[in-house]
């Protein structure tokens, strides 16, 4: 069906607006079958060449009027009409383009009935008064005739029509116009709505990758007992095998319980629920999470509301696990304890020092008058011998023989002296170990001191024998022009102990025979001494080499290494002396631990540290 039926009523006298009247009826009719197809691409492209065509025609109109020099009250008054018409659409086509919803029926609408209007009264005045200005009226009163009718009421009709038109025109540029200021203000709103959309994404993400770097487990519950947030940590610290990133949540009984004194606990029965109901942060330095299977873990945790209301109501849990602390606890407690016994040991030491001074010098008394009642013993038989062929005598040296050969005076002299040789011998050795055991335990002072590297070395030696005597023999390789070194002489011996135990473990869980050898060597060079300490054992495997410092590492059995000793060892060595230390393959088949320290403390520093 048609929109728009042309008639010969819709004529104006001026064969070339007719024609492009006729035209223009002919776009109308085509959006409309367009609209029925509901072809968007035929839509847009009538639209776009109705406007264009629009545009040609008025253009023509405006050229004839020129032309024939009609009045310009009419003339001014056709153009206005003109340019409202093409801002009305104008703005139509501009709101379609930017996507907006408009009625293009009501686009259809207005279309057709503005061409009827157009047509019947402005173009229509147009062509009559044209003919009569080429009949000779003057352009002015061709106007004013053609305004005035033969019939009153007509005339009165026509203006009431101009009027209502001219309204509804005046009042659909004003709706044009707040439709496109709501529309800007929407624009506006759309726009702020996409920046803080955007700034609130960024700074979840910020959020998210804050809490995904995070040592500690962090994850928020919901009053249900549902787990709704939960980073890395968590999944990691739990060994949970649930997706925790699901929006609907994970139950957090399916993925941990709590240890109490009553026993384990799931989310109801925890502490949990009172932080939810508003009770406030609680906190618990000293719990147990027991995973779904069945690891305890040991952590501290902290639980806090945060701040919702009804079902939204959640709590933020954040963890982190003490194992490793309070693993370090422990054996700062042993360390403790040994440090209080190697105290202990040292003042045994001191104490044992002075009573075997004098047993030592009372052996030595001893044997310098063993030596000198030999010489009287030998005298005394040589006289024996001689009083025998005196017969006055002859009796009592036979009794002196019979004396001598009862109390064994042969056997004594024999071995008494050598007796007393090897008591002498165990108290030098005894002397020795106090010594040793007395600069080993030496608290030593804030600052550096010189100290002697091989000294310090054979004093180790002497204090861990009780480690590898049964295991390995040691070979010494010291340099004895070794210069004395700026250090702190307590820390270096700690350091040197360690190794030389970890060469004797080495050697015995090696399975080669023993005993093994453990080569203890000292050199210097550029400014340096270098302390190698060699075994006879397995070797450190390349693979883990890079990790050997590394703390809490150990290839020793459960329970007998803690992983901490190789890596105090360096901390010592490197942080506190400026030196170095690394691991190679000895000679022997085993491994060589090197240590480099500077003569001069590092860098000349012998201040306080």
């Amino acid at each position: 069906m048609k929109t728009f039926e042309w008639t010969a009523l819709f004529e104006t006298g001026l064969g070339q607006v007719d024609a492009q009247h006729r035209r223009l009826v002919e776009l109308v009719n085509q959006l409309g079958e367009d609209l029925d197809s509901a072809s968007s691409e035929h839509i847009d492209h009538t639209l776009q060449t109705l406007a264009e065509y629009t545009g040609y025609h008025f253009t023509c109109e405006e050229a004839i009027m020129t032309a024939a020099g009609v009045a310009a009250a009419h003339a001014d008054r056709h153009r206005e009409t003109h340019r409202r018409f093409i801002l009305q659409v104008g703005e139509w086509l501009a709101r379609r383009k930017a996507g907006e919803a408009i009625s293009l029926r009501q686009l259809l609408d207005f279309l057709a009935n503005w061409l009827i209007f157009h047509i019947l009264g402005d173009d229509q005045s147009l062509g009559r008064q044209i003919v009569a200005i080429g009949a000779g009226t003057p352009p002015q009163v061709a106007c004013d005739r053609d305004r005035a009718s033969d019939d009153p009421r007509t005339d009165i009709l026509l203006g009431a029509l101009r009027r209502l038109y001219g309204g509804l025109v005046a009042r659909n540029e004003e709706l044009l116009r707040t439709q496109g200021e709501l529309s800007a203000l929407n624009a506006t709103l759309e726009h702020r709505v996409v920046e803080r959309t955007a700034e609130l994404v960024e700074a979840n993400q910020r959020l998210r990758g804050i809490t995904d770097s995070l040592c500690e487990g962090v994850m928020v519950v919901n009053a249900q007992g549902r787990i709704v947030f939960a980073n890395p940590a968590v999944e990691r610290l739990l060994e949970s095998g649930h997706d925790l990133g699901d929006p609907d949540g994970c139950p957090l009984d399916a993925v941990m319980t709590v240890r109490t004194r009553s026993g384990d606990v799931g989310f109801a029965g925890s502490p949990f629920p009172r932080a939810l109901e508003g009770g406030g942060t609680i906190r618990d330095d000293n719990a147990a999470f027991v995973t779904a299977s069945g690891k305890t873990v040991s952590v501290a945790y902290a639980c806090s509301p945060l701040g919702e209301d009804g079902e939204r109501r959640s709590a933020v849990i954040s963890f982190r696990d003490t194992e490793a602390l309070k693993k370090a606890q422990r054996e700062a407690l042993q360390a403790s304890r040994m440090a209080s016994v190697g105290q202990l040991a040292a003042g045994i030491a001191h104490e044992i020092n002075t009573p075997i001074q004098y047993v030592g010098d009372n052996l030595h008394f001893i044997d310098d008058a063993l030596t000198k009642l030999m010489s009287v013993v030998a005298a005394g038989r040589e006289l024996a011998v001689d009083a025998k062929a005196a017969p006055a005598v002859a009796g009592a040296a036979a009794k002196f023989d019979a004396a001598m050969a009862a109390v064994k005076v042969p056997f004594l002299l024999a071995e008494v002296p050598a007796a007393v040789g090897e008591s002498l011998d165990g108290i030098a050795q005894i002397a020795r170990i106090v010594l040793s055991m007395k600069e080993f335990s030496h608290p030593g002072t804030q600052a550096k001191t010189m100290t002697d590297i091989n000294r310090s070395l054979d004093s180790t030696l002497t204090v861990s024998r009780n480690v590898w005597k049964h295991t390995a023999e040691v070979v010494r390789e010291f340099d004895p022009a070794l210069p004395p070194v700026l250090c702190h002489a307590g820390e270096l011996n700690q350091v040197f102990l360690n190794l030389i135990v970890n060469a004797a473990h080495a050697i015995e869980s090696s399975g080669k025979p023993l005993p093994g050898t453990i080569t203890v060597a000292t050199s210097h060079d550029n400014g340096h001494v270098v302390v190698k300490v060699a075994d006879t054992g397995t070797g450190v495997p390349e693979a883990i080499r890079d990790r050997i410092f590394d703390p809490f590492f150990t290839t020793k059995a459960v329970g007998k290494g803690t992983g901490q000793g190789l890596a105090i060892c360096r901390d010592t060595v490197v942080t506190k002396h400026g030196g170095g230390m690394e691991v190679a393959d000895s000679d022997t088949g085993g491994a060589v631990f090197i240590v480099h320290l500077p003569i001069d403390g590092g860098n000349g520093l012998g201040a306080e540290e």
